[in-house]
């Protein structure tokens, strides 16, 4: 279902016209250049004003004081009221979900028209995630989402990117449940699939908080070598005669 939740980086022609392209910013050197790690690592979930399946939402969203208050608020987690405690279905809970997440290319359909002109629909956006860190509240959590609530979302990924702009994105559970997986290190997963449909992508800014929400991802403990961990401490070995 397409909500407008947010705009685009410039209006979609509504004539015959053009539209005037953004400026765009390359490096010139291998220092300069910005590879951008995009794993969704935090999702920031409000429930919409009516949060009814297949529904459409008010127009104005009930959100949490604070978040989302001024034009660059959202780019700062520490404006989010953090609160937890169960999913209450009131629109001024906001829940912070800790994920392992990913937006792939949106989809749109092609219709050939008269004259052989081409046609498109709006694009459908989907997000997953999966929560591992899995306790019974989170378990819960994943079976409210299974009455497919109308939510708005908030995302950052792993380098530090916010996502969602001022109200969020607006979307439905397409999916979610609670995985159970066989085998040793088998993991009890919780996911769930946002979609949304819109013409672009939603906004994107970095994040201007100080809070480190994400391990560094080149930060890793070096682990001593195999043979070490195998050898047995002298005073523990029994002499035998």
């Amino acid at each position: 279902m397409q909500y407008d939740s947010y705009d685009c980086a410039v209006p979609k022609p509504t004539d015959c016209g053009t539209i005037i392209l953004p400026a765009v910013k390359f490096a010139t050197c291998a220092a300069a250049y910005q590879a951008h790690e995009s794993e969704i690592c935090d999702v920031w979930i409000v429930m919409t004003a009516d949060g009814i399946a297949n529904e459409r939402p008010n127009a104005a969203m009930i959100l949490p004081e604070g978040a989302a208050a001024g034009a660059d608020d959202w780019l700062n987690p520490e404006n989010y009221p953090q609160i937890g405690g169960g999913w209450t279905g009131d629109a001024a809970t906001m829940l912070h979900l800790t994920t392992i997440g990913d937006k792939p290319l949106s989809e749109i359909n092609e219709i050939t028209v008269a004259k052989r002109w081409l046609v498109f629909t709006s694009r459908t956006h989907t997000v997953n995630i999966d929560i591992t860190d899995m306790s019974v509240e989170n378990y819960d959590f994943i079976r409210a989402l299974q009455v497919k609530p109308t939510v708005a979302i908030w995302y950052r990924d792993i380098d530090g990117y916010m996502y969602g702009g001022e109200d969020g994105v607006v979307c439905d559970i397409q999916n979610a449940g609670n995985i159970l997986n066989r085998g040793e290190g088998g993991l009890l997963t919780g996911q769930a699939v946002f979609t949304w449909e819109a013409d672009c992508d939603p906004p994107v800014g970095e994040e201007s908080s100080a809070l480190n929400m994400s391990a560094p991802m080149n930060d890793f403990a070096i682990a001593p070598p195999i043979e070490e961990l195998m050898k047995v401490p002298k005073k523990l070995i029994k002499k035998t005669k």
